[in-house]
């Protein structure tokens, strides 16, 4: 409550003292972890900022909805997630890419729920991504990729069988067996 009262003397009405405020709690946040971080993000929310970030993502420039992502994903905007769910299907390869990281770090519960509607490839550079932030998140946090064996997607369920074997899921090893009869060779092997 101290900390916000200092900001109410602060004129936010302008959009430069605003933009310069989220930068600095922004590149703060990115310093610090724990109680720390909590509270910058309290303060974050506290002063709007949030609101700027979600009008990024009406931007006609991909750049600045990207921008607008990173920043909700870094401040834990969990109420984003909706608003960036519209990217996963984006023409645009970068704001997919986007929207699936910010995916990941704010649906704790299920982080790789946008693998469920995947009509695109996940190239090798996505799944290499996605299992990197797998690998810097609680294992409790990483799910049963056996639910993607099925997928309609033949790069989704690639990536899931290399993921079961990755993580050593053993629940999955008779879904597994299943795809020995499977037609394509490379799957099967």
């Amino acid at each position: 409550d101290e900390t916000l009262k200092l900001f109410a003397v602060t004129d936010l009405s302008q959009p430069f003292v605003r933009e310069v405020l989220q930068d600095e709690i922004l590149h703060l946040h990115g310093n610090f972890t724990g109680e720390t971080a909590e509270r910058l993000e309290v303060i974050f929310r506290h002063l709007g900022l949030q609101e700027d970030s979600l009008a990024r993502l009406k931007s006609k420039r991909w750049h600045i909805v990207a921008r607008g992502m990173r920043e909700l994903a870094f401040m834990n905007v969990k109420e984003a997630i909706e608003p960036i769910s519209h990217f996963l299907e984006s023409k645009n390869e970068m704001l997919r890419y986007e929207a699936r990281i910010t995916t990941m770090k704010l649906k704790e519960n299920d982080p790789l729920s946008f693998l469920d509607h995947e009509k695109g490839q996940l190239s090798e550079w996505d799944q290499s991504y996605i299992f990197t932030m797998l690998c810097k998140m609680p294992e409790s946090s990483v799910p049963d990729f056996s639910r993607w064996i099925v997928s309609s997607n033949p790069t989704v369920v690639d990536f899931a069988i290399a993921m079961i074997g990755a993580f050593h899921q053993q629940q999955s090893v008779s879904k597994l067996l299943s795809m020995l009869e499977d037609s394509d060779e490379t799957r099967r092997i």
